[in-house]
C-alpha cells in the first residue's frame, strides 16, 4: 500500500471525480483558503444535487398524487353512476309495485262493486217474483203455460196433479 505522500496513489473520492478534501500538507503553492473553498464548493454541489433530487422526488410524488386523485375521482364518479343506476332501478321497482298494488286494489274495488250490483239485482228480482206470485195475472200466466205444455206433449190423455 503506498503512503499518503505518493502522488500516484489516489483515494476513492478522487477516482470518482470528487474534489480532494484532504490536500497533502506539503502540496506546492497550496493555501489554507484553497482547501476551504474546494470543500465549500463540494458542499455547495452536494446541496445542489440534494435539492435537485428533492425536486425530482417531489415532482414524482406530485404526479403520483395527481394520478391517485384522478383515479379516486374516476372511482367516485363510477360509484356515483352505479349508485344512481341502482337508485333508478330501485325507484322503478317501487313504482311498479305501487302501480301493481293500486291496480290490484282497483280490481278488488270493481269486483266488490259488481258483487254488490249483482246482489242488488237478485234482491229486486226475488222481491218482484214474490209480488208477482201473489197476483191473479201470475196464476193465469201459469195456467196458460201449463196448457201450452200439455198441447206440446201431443198426448191424448194427461193427468194434472
Amino acid at each position: 500500500m503506498p503512503d499518503g505522500n505518493d502522488s500516484s496513489y489516489k483515494r476513492e473520492d478522487q477516482q470518482e471525480g470528487l474534489p480532494n478534501t484532504q490536500e497533502p500538507a506539503h502540496a506546492d503553492n497550496a493555501s489554507p483558503g484553497a482547501s476551504t473553498s474546494s470543500v465549500l464548493a463540494f458542499c455547495e454541489q452536494i446541496r445542489k444535487d440534494a435539492q435537485a433530487e428533492i425536486e425530482t422526488i417531489l415532482g414524482r410524488a406530485r404526479h403520483a398524487a395527481e394520478r391517485k386523485g384522478e383515479d379516486a375521482l374516476k372511482e367516485a364518479e363510477r360509484i356515483s353512476r352505479e349508485g344512481k343506476t341502482a337508485a333508478e332501478a330501485q325507484g322503478k321497482r317501487i313504482q311498479t309495485r305501487a302501480t301493481s298494488g293500486v291496480s290490484l286494489e282497483m280490481k278488488k274495488m270493481i269486483l266488490r262493486a259488481r258483487g254488490e250490483i249483482i246482489q242488488e239485482v237478485l234482491a229486486r228480482v226475488r222481491d218482484r217474483l214474490q209480488k208477482t206470485r201473489a197476483t191473479k195475472e201470475y196464476s193465469d200466466f201459469l195456467k196458460e203455460l201449463t196448457v201450452q205444455a200439455i198441447v206440446g206433449l201431443d198426448e191424448e190423455d194427461c193427468i194434472i196433479a
